[in-house]
């Protein structure tokens, strides 16, 4: 399709497209031009050329995977912003926040509902008959359970009860995935479990500068 236009480099280094036809610059200008004007040629351009995939879903307005870098990187501004502006880390359980990060990208969700799985299976087997059961399953065998609830209003809580029960990962499964009733589908997946791993190396360094301080 450049046969089309000729490019060209203005004063602020900001690049302009020129119709050879007609006299229309700017690129947006030209594609609405050539929209109008050149239809046929602009077809023939996108099919010798197909649009790529994530323009696509961003045309659409479809959420697109975040990749485990990107996600990264997003988690660990969310923590800075609830260190730096002592925010209880239950913020990220809230209706209202959760209604926010989805409308930015549901993908990102994605951590925030493991949590809320691990959550519900610890209080789950924290139950007095269900702990009997569970314990008599440990080998070897132990008399602590070692599987905290956190608190909304403690940061290294959220650490604690997911590092305990990423320990205890195999047993939950075992045990709660045979359990009738709901709880059996908040057991998280294997995939789920390995995002637990990096939010369990990011949350380490927070807990040891609180601690120091």
């Amino acid at each position: 399709m450049n046969e089309h236009f000729t490019k060209s480099t203005g004063k602020y280094g900001k690049i302009t497209a020129k119709c050879n036809y007609k006299n229309v610059q700017g690129t947006s200008n030209w594609y609405y031009h050539m929209k109008d004007e050149h239809s046929s040629k602009l077809e023939d351009a996108v099919k010798s050329k197909p649009i790529p995939e994530a323009f696509l879903a961003k045309q659409k307005d479809e959420p697109q995977i975040m990749s485990k870098k990107e996600t990264m990187r997003h988690t660990s501004n969310l923590a800075e912003w609830i260190v730096c502006t002592a925010k209880p880390i239950g913020t990220v359980d809230e209706p209202q926040f959760a209604k926010m990060i989805n409308g930015l990208n549901p993908s990102y969700k994605k951590k925030v509902v493991t949590v809320n799985k691990i959550r519900a299976c610890v209080i789950y087997v924290r139950r007095p008959t269900i702990r009997e059961r569970f314990l008599a399953t440990i080998k070897p065998a132990t008399e602590d359970l070692k599987l905290p609830l956190d608190v909304s209003t403690r940061w290294n809580s959220l650490l604690h009860i997911v590092e305990s029960a990423y320990a205890r990962r195999h047993e939950l499964h075992d045990n709660l995935s045979a359990q009738k009733g709901a709880i059996k589908d908040e057991v998280p997946l294997a995939e789920e479990w390995i995002d637990m791993e990096d939010l369990i190396e990011l949350s380490k360094p927070l807990e040891a500068v609180s601690v120091d301080r």
